[in-house]
């Protein structure tokens, strides 16, 4: 009797010990892997922030378009256990369906040019195919949303800002920098780096609308976008100080007609340096969303922080624009701004559709 005990102890512990080996090989080895909660993430880098939380005009203190400062900063997600490589998914969806992709050697990844105000899901699979669990953070809800596109200056979204009556402007949709190429070159002569381009593939650019002029070559040769699978739209406008409203009336009826199209989404909006004449376009898309003076005005002077070869004020568009279409009938900036593009030919039609994609 004793030795049937005995037996049956034996090979109930061997049980137990051939258990307990599967579920150690399950888990690689013991080493389950655990996200580290990042808490809620700030994009804004540390000169913007500052400018954000100072007056407008004091702008010039943190940058003044001499050196490219506009670069967000990186969400850092970090982990413990598992054995590297990792596999790092981050996405807007619960089930990652929508997820970038990035290995890491160690248990930590910087990811970069997130949305503001956004919720994102993550979780690391290491080299044994041992997952975590889907982990989730959210990123502070500050405009602007900067980007960094290595070769690009002055990159940022249009999206993120809130309008007077409580919206926030879609991000994603349409972004807005310096030229991808350099102007006046006999031959496409490429500025955006091979990473740069990685960068537009990720946000899923389909439309580069260049600003640039044609007939002087400023656009550089250019006849197709550098973007893969993009297309290529140039609307020449003319950049002259004071004069760029009263130059480019018929260019704007143009831009909105494209604008107004959501199969053209999304869109890299561009000139030379990403401020004059896009800062023109930027303007009347976020006035006719709803989104305030103050904003617009930050968002424009915003572009000191690229690096454009020179300082910017808003004095160099009050005379401009800002008074002229302010002076339209209508009880908000945003009634103005329809009144002024629906006396240029823009349809109500185009400007509703505008609206359609860009708030709803």
């Amino acid at each position: 009797m004793k030795n049937t005990v005995k037996r049956f102890l034996a090979l109930a512990l061997a049980l137990i010990m051939t258990l307990s080996l599967v579920a150690c090989g399950s888990s690689g080895g013991g080493k389950g892997i655990t996200l580290t909660d990042p808490g809620q993430v700030s994009l804004m880098n540390e000169g913007i922030a500052e400018y954000m939380a100072d007056d407008a005009s004091r702008v010039t203190r943190y940058a003044t378009g001499q050196d490219e400062l506009s670069h967000p900063k990186a969400a850092v997600l970090t982990w413990n256990g598992g054995t590297a490589p990792y596999t790092v998914k981050v996405g807007e969806k619960q089930d990652l369906s929508d997820a970038w992709t990035f290995t890491a050697d160690a248990a930590t990844v910087e990811v970069i040019n997130l949305k503001v105000g956004t919720t994102y899901y993550w979780s690391v699979t290491d080299s044994a195919s041992v997952a975590s669990e889907t982990g989730s953070f959210t990123t502070a809800a500050d405009a602007p949303r900067t980007i960094k596109c290595p070769g690009v200056a002055n990159m940022r979204d249009l999206g993120g800002w809130k309008t007077e009556d409580g919206k926030t402007v879609n991000q994603g949709l349409i972004y807005r920098c310096g030229r991808l190429n350099v102007n006046s070159a006999e031959v496409v002569t490429p500025e955006i780096l091979d990473i740069g381009l990685e960068v537009m593939d990720q946000l899923g650019i389909k439309t580069e609308l260049d600003l640039r002029e044609a007939f002087n070559n400023e656009i550089g040769s250019l006849t197709e976008s550098l973007i893969d699978g993009a297309q290529y739209v140039n609307i020449p406008m003319i950049g002259e100080l004071n004069k760029t409203r009263s130059l480019n009336d018929a260019e704007i009826l143009q831009v909105f007609e494209l604008l107004a199209d959501e199969k053209n989404y999304p869109f890299i909006i561009h000139c030379s340096i990403g401020t004059d004449r896009t800062g023109y376009v930027s303007y009347l898309i976020n006035a006719l969303l709803g989104v305030p003076y103050e904003s617009l005005e930050r968002d424009y002077l915003l572009s000191n922080f690229g690096k454009i070869g020179g300082s910017r004020n808003i004095a160099r568009i009050e005379n401009d624009y800002i008074k002229y279409i302010n002076g339209f009938d209508g009880a908000t900036l945003a009634d103005k701004t329809e009144n002024y593009l629906l006396g240029l030919g823009v349809t109500q039609q185009q400007i509703d559709a505008v609206r359609s994609i860009m708030l709803g």
